[in-house]
Order: C-alpha cells, then structure tokens, then sequence
C-alpha cells in the first residue's frame, strides 16, 4: 500500500512524501524553487540528513488518571498536541534519544473496563452541567532512531508516566486493540512540523557550560569562609552583570531568555617561577666598627602578590526558538552561551552540553485558537463546553 503525504504546500513550492508501508521507501521529491528549501520542517531536514536512517517506534497504550488540561478534547486530535509535548519532555528526561511521541487514537466512555474512571463535569444543553463518568486512554507510539534496546525505551516511558503505561502483551494493551479493530499504527517516523512553521512547536534550548578563568580581586583570606562567600557573591554580581551588558539582556542575541551561574571554585594562583628563590644580603653588626657579612637564604612564594584567583564556576544558559524564524542548529547555542566567557582572562573550558525541551506543553498552553474557532469555549473563555 502507498501512503502519499503533502507536507508543505504553497503557491510558491510543494513537498511530497511518497512511500511504502514495507521497509522499501520511495523516492524523495524536493521542489528547491527560491524561497522554498528552508520552509521544510526541522524533523524532515533531520531524517534527510541522517542518511534515510530508519525511525523505530515503541507502541503502548496509556491509561489516564485525569486529563493533564481542559483544552484537550476527545476527538479532536489538532488539541492533542500540547499533551503529546507534555509526554515527550517527560520520556526525554529520562532517554533523550527519543524524538516524538504521537498519539494515535484516544479512547474513553467506558470502552476500557478495567480503567481508572474520571469524573468531570460537562456541559450539556448549553450552560447545564451534568456530573459525567469518564476513563480515557491513548494510544500511543514513541519515536527514536539509533541502537536504544526495546527494554530500554520501555524503561524510560515507564519512569517518566508510571506503571499506568501499558506494552505489547499486556492485557490492558489487547483490550484497546480489540475495543478498535479498524484501528492500525502509522509507520514509524516524525509527523509534526517544526517552530519555523508552526509556532506550538517550539522549543527551548538548555546549554550547560562548566570552566575556569582569571581575575584579580583583593587580598583574601580563603581560609575564612566569610571572606570566601563574599568574595564568591562579588564576583558572581560581577559576571551577571557583565553577562547581561554583553548579550543586551537579550536584545543583540534573540531567543535568549535566561542565565544562572554559580561560581564553584576560587583559589589563589601562585607566581611558581618566584618560589625557591634565595636571597642575601650585607649587614654591619650593631655596635662594632667590624664588618660582619650576615648571609640569608631561604625560599619563598610571592602568593596572593598579585591578588590574582582561579575562578571556576557553572553556567546555565537558556534560549528559545522564535516562532517561524529559521532555525538553528543546537551547536550554534552553544557557541552563543559561549561567546561572553571568552572576552575572560585565561578562559578555559571544561565541559559543555545542551539539550532542549518543548515550550507549549500541557496544562500551560493549550491550543485556544483551535478551540475558540469551534465554539468550545464559552463567553469568559475559561470552560470547555463542547465534549
């Protein structure tokens, strides 16, 4: 069977998928007319770019205590989103090798017997609320390429959504298949667009940053700790606020949100090429007309001379993407977290890795546009009146 998908399409360029339901996918066909290349979608970019890697899938069916927000409507999949993002941050902090979660079909009324059931209030017959008894599940796959185990997936959904994430063979999984007989999993891959197309896609971008650099403060004593954390909250205020003069709080570097740095080592440095030095010198004994040549020797160390300190310390870098700008590779964050600490003396860095994580996720932000066009919310926008 061929599945044929328009993904983008426009009076100005057009995308088609075509491919096979078997392992054998067709060819891809790119319209790179002017203006069109960069309007394909950051997971189609990826997949291109991964020499047609194949996507795998874990399948699972989650039974739901409660719905994680009003604006999630059953049978209306385009509000399934925010709660798909939900999920996805979730099983992502646990295995980030997992790249989409899609919710195939969302079932409830009762279909699923043994189900925890819900009871929420619906409004029936205009703005008359009737005590109704729900228990939803979901249907659902997890999307992720490269060598994870299948033990390994499942051991991730299972640690972030709970025992309530049911597998392959189990009897709550048998029971939603068979309560759909018509019901057949997608293919395996990634379904949804990207924040240069659609804004709910967007996502924030985490860079972690540890090193060290040089600066000169006052004499310190490093043995007394009271002198120790205020020379630390010195120079913490100090590199805030030089950090935000640099990026312009924001403005000279769109899509930064937020930083928060802790300074976790100061030490001394010692001038080493002045330790194990000698000296002497002449000196006539008091009270004599004799001269007397006195000779000292001896090493020393001209530390905290200088008053210069090691200063390491622990960044944490926040940036979001903008709503249909274009976008970027997650390296290039990293490089932008980066670019103030190298203006430091004797910058060195130690470590540095960045993650990212979807913004519009459920309960926060729901799809309130989609469900105003359908007359689901009433006048105050506040309550769901089209279940």
């Amino acid at each position: 069977m061929i599945r044929r998908l328009t993904l983008l399409n426009s009076p100005h360029c057009h995308f088609i998928f075509t491919f096979l339901t078997s392992s054998h996918r067709g060819p891809h066909k790119l319209d790179r007319s002017p203006g069109c290349w960069m309007k394909l979608s950051l997971p189609l970019l990826a997949g291109l770019a991964q020499a047609q890697e194949a996507y795998k899938s874990e399948r699972f069916v989650y039974v739901l205590e409660t719905l994680p927000g009003d604006g999630i409507v059953s049978g209306y999949s385009t509000s399934y989103r925010p709660m798909e993002l939900m999920y996805l941050n979730d099983i992502r902090e646990q295995l980030p090798s997992i790249l989409d979660v899609n919710v195939e079909a969302m079932g409830q009324n009762g279909q699923v017997a043994t189900a925890r059931r819900i009871n929420k209030f619906v409004y029936r017959h205009f703005y008359q609320r009737n005590l109704e008894t729900f228990n939803y599940y979901l249907i659902m796959q997890a999307m992720y390429q490269g060598d994870e185990s299948q033990a390994a997936v499942q051991a991730a959904i299972t640690a972030a959504l709970g025992v309530n994430a049911k597998f392959d063979g189990d009897a709550y999984f048998t029971q939603a298949m068979e309560l759909n007989p018509d019901f057949t999993f997608q293919e395996p891959g990634l379904y949804h667009e990207s924040c240069r197309t659609a804004g709910q896609e967007c996502r924030y971008f985490d860079v972690n940053t540890q090193g060290c650099y040089e600066a000169y403060q006052g004499v310190i004593d490093l043995a007394d700790q009271t002198a120790y954390d205020a020379a630390v909250a010195n120079l913490t205020s100090t590199f805030s606020n030089e950090w935000d003069t640099f990026y312009g709080n924001g403005t000279s570097f769109p899509g930064y949100v937020s930083k928060t740095i802790e300074i976790t080592d100061l030490t001394a440095i010692v001038d080493e090429g002045a330790t194990g030095s000698s000296l002497s010198w002449n000196e006539k004994k008091a009270g004599s007309s004799d001269d007397v040549e006195l000779e000292i020797a001896g090493e020393y160390a001209r530390e905290n001379s200088q008053n210069l300190y090691k200063v390491c310390f622990n960044l944490d870098t926040r940036f979001e993407e903008i709503e249909f700008a274009e976008i970027r590779h997650i390296s290039e964050y990293e490089t932008d977290s980066e670019l103030y600490m190298k203006t430091l003396q004797s910058y060195d860095l130690t470590t540095q890795s960045a993650d990212y994580s979807y913004i519009c996720e459920a309960p926060d932000c729901e799809p309130r546009k989609y469900l105003i066009k359908h007359n689901c919310l009433n006048s105050s926008q506040s309550q769901v009146k089209c279940r």
